[in-house]
């Protein structure tokens, strides 16, 4: 046998080395694993895709679908007030002190909300220091709790429990007013009415912003002080504001007069009445001019995206006035004619109980834990509804 030479040995040994460590190193070291792609409305939990929170496995487990609730409700029916007395707004403190307002007329004169206590209805005159008539009659209320209440009359009012005040009065020169109200607390309230008005209240100072709009605006929403919601339509137009603690900017705009949109055509074709969204903020629900629609919002604030479309959702007979819900799968809208619409989650039903009833208006939607309130001219109607063993009582006011 042939001797081995140091020089062999070490080069030997410097590979062997070389490639031990190399072995070590990879070893210590592995790729990193790749993420788990989960589908549509899942989410990733320790590599295996799981439905996201409010949806469920279809049958055979290849998607999730959107949890749903029930369309079974028993309606029920209570009056207030003479003929052409109107509600416009409610406001829900507890389930035994609820608050509807408007103009309810009797024949000992009129008032400005009726009050409900768990037992019965009891009318009340919204009147004070600064008011100069029998009542107001608010189109907007919003409430804090029982001795801490707003109103939006035109002008904006405050109730604290022992009378009704003038708070912040609008310009009589001008057609500018409050109408409706969204507040996250008692010191960060949003008041938003015709030819664009917003005006502010920090808990010292009311304050007008610069909407970027002169339609006017019909409703307003919030999760947080830094994510509201505003529609609005006229003749003139139509528009979608968002804010963001900082400022408006118009999302969504239609110029009725030159038909000319800042969406792409067919995108959404509407005149915005009403809007809603739930507090994760990935239900936006618009609805206006006979449909609806709900929209991603994408980018941050950068764009909308369409997401699904309603058209004809009142059969071209009517129209959306308001819509609001407790969770995206159980979404109300309701409007002229007794319309009335439920979302579930998976499809939507129309309640045909007063459909095409005469002169019926639905103004407004109100939630509580046990009741869902619907509020507007000609009759008042409480709904119940049964789903497996939870009963949920849904209450609608409406004016004789």
């Amino acid at each position: 046998m042939g001797s081995l030479s140091y020089s062999t040995f070490f080069a030997g040994m410097k590979t062997a080395v070389f490639v031990f460590f190399i072995l070590i190193t990879q070893s210590a070291c592995p790729d990193n694993p790749t993420e788990t792609e989960c589908g549509e409305n899942q989410i990733d939990v320790n590599g295996t895709c799981e439905c996201a929170e409010g949806y469920h496995w279809n049958e055979d487990q290849t998607q999730c679908n959107m949890d749903t609730t029930s369309h079974n409700f028993v309606w029920e029916i209570d009056t207030l007030g003479n003929y052409g007395s109107y509600l416009k707004d409610v406001a829900i403190i507890d389930e035994n002190n609820v608050w509807v307002v408007g103009k309810i007329e009797t024949d000992s004169g009129y008032f400005g909300a009726a009050i409900w206590n768990g037992d019965k209805w009891a009318l009340k005159k919204l009147n004070g220091p600064g008011i100069n008539t029998q009542s107001i009659s608010p189109r907007g209320i919003w409430a804090f709790s029982e001795n801490d209440i707003w109103f939006a009359s035109g002008s904006i009012f405050h109730w604290d429990g022992v009378e009704t005040s003038l708070m912040w009065e609008r310009n009589i020169g001008t057609n500018e007013t409050v109408e409706q109200i969204w507040g996250s607390s008692n010191s960060d309230i949003y008041f938003v009415g015709n030819e664009g008005t917003i005006v502010h209240y920090d808990g010292a100072d009311f304050v007008k912003m610069e909407s970027g709009t002169e339609v006017d605006l019909t409703d307003i929403w919030g999760v947080s002080n830094s994510e509201i919601w505003v529609a609005g339509r006229d003749n003139y137009g139509s528009v979608i504001l968002n804010y963001d603690e900082n400022e408006w900017t118009i999302y969504y705009k239609k110029d009725l007069s030159l038909d000319s949109y800042t969406l792409p055509q067919n995108s959404i074709l509407l005149s915005i009445s009403s809007i809603w969204t739930n507090v994760n903020m990935d239900s936006i629900i618009a609805v206006g001019a006979w449909g609806g629609f709900s929209v991603n919002k994408l980018n941050g604030k950068a764009n909308w995206s369409y997401k699904r479309r309603w058209d004809n959702l009142f059969d071209n007979t009517g129209y959306p006035l308001k819509t609001r819900g407790r969770s995206k799968n159980d979404i109300f809208i309701c409007g002229d004619m007794g319309h009335i619409m439920h979302f579930n989650g998976n499809s939507w039903k129309r309640f045909d109980n007063f459909y095409e009833h005469e002169g019926l208006w639905l103004n407004g939607i109100a939630f509580s834990e046990n009741y869902t309130y619907f509020i507007g001219s000609n009759l008042f109607i409480k709904s119940f509804s049964t789903n497996g063993n939870e009963r949920q009582v849904q209450k609608i006011v409406l004016m004789k």
